[in-house]
Formats: C-alpha cells, sequence, structure tokens
C-alpha cells in the first residue's frame, strides 16, 4: 500500500482553493457576497482573533451561495482532471491510500473518475478527507482532528504494512 497527499503532491495544485476561484469566476455575485468576509475573516484569523475552525466555515460557505454545485464541481474536475500528475498515474495501484485535506465535497467526484472507493463513513478508506462538508448548508459535518495535524501514527494505525509514502506535510 502507498499513501500519497492529493492536494499539491499528485493533483498540481489545491484544489478547494482553485474550486472556490472557479466559483468567484462563473458566479460574479460572490465578489460581493462571499468574498469581502473571506477577506475579513483571514485578518481575523492571521490576528489570533478567529480560530482555525471558523475560518474554514467561513472558507466554504461559498457552497451554499451556489445553486449549481453540483454542474459546477463535475466542470470543474472536467477541466482540472488534468492537473492530475502523470507520475502517479504511472504507478498507481488498486490498494493507494490518498489523503487530503479538502473536503469529500470536491475531492469525492475526482476521486470517483481516478476509481478510488470514496466512502467518508468508513473513517479510513482510500480517498480520506479530513473534513466532510454539507454542501447546501456550508456546515463542516465532521473534522479528521488526526488529519488535520497531520499525525501519521493516528491515520495508520492499523493499515497494511506500506510500501510508500508521499506527502507534502511530512
Amino acid at each position: 500500500m502507498n499513501v500519497y497527499d492529493f492536494d499539491g503532491t499528485i493533483f498540481y495544485s489545491d484544489c478547494s482553493i482553485g474550486f472556490a476561484l472557479w466559483c468567484l469566476k462563473r458566479h460574479p455575485k460572490l465578489w460581493f457576497t462571499y468574498l469581502p468576509g473571506m477577506i475579513k475573516s483571514l485578518i481575523l484569523h492571521k490576528m489570533g482573533k478567529l480560530p482555525n475552525y471558523l475560518l474554514q466555515r467561513k472558507m466554504f460557505s461559498y457552497l451554499t451561495m451556489i445553486d449549481d454545485f453540483d454542474i459546477q464541481i463535475e466542470h470543474y474536475w472536467d477541466k482540472y482532471e488534468n492537473r492530475i500528475s502523470d507520475w502517479y498515474l504511472a504507478q498507481k495501484r488498486p490498494d493507494d491510500l490518498i489523503i487530503s485535506a479538502s473536503p469529500d465535497c470536491v475531492i469525492g467526484p475526482i476521486a470517483k473518475r481516478l476509481g478510488e472507493i470514496h466512502d467518508h463513513l468508513l473513517g479510513l478508506f482510500r480517498v480520506l478527507a479530513a473534513k466532510t462538508i454539507d454542501a447546501r448548508h456550508g456546515v463542516l459535518d465532521e473534522m479528521r482532528p488526526h488529519l488535520q495535524h497531520h499525525d501519521a501514527g493516528v491515520l495508520l494505525g492499523d493499515l497494511p504494512l506500506l510500501s510508500e509514502i508521499l506527502l507534502d506535510l511530512i
């Protein structure tokens, strides 16, 4: 079994940020309804006045402001699926574990395209997202703090012997 981080390792950029920018471009109202509050939240977070979980809640609140999320996420992956690294596709194995700090509603569609199992109810699965977000309500359903803090010991506890771990966070 090999373990890979998705964003910045097998995918050349961060899909959470990429999809937010995608939505800003396609839904101009977000420039007025979302972006000012997000900038304020970033400043408050930088000053230590806004905890990380509230920043993330604000960051993903744009999901509630678009009415065509399912269509947009598929179009996003239609355009950017080619950013999956060729080296990963060449050595991809069926027992690979791909982890991501991106929410499952963003990474789930590409996981299905890659043929990976994606079921956030299992806790540990082949594509493991650190956050489960209700895209309709913009609410973090669940946080997996062991991924948020990059604690590989907690994450990999009962998994089979690993052949390789390639993460941008270790």
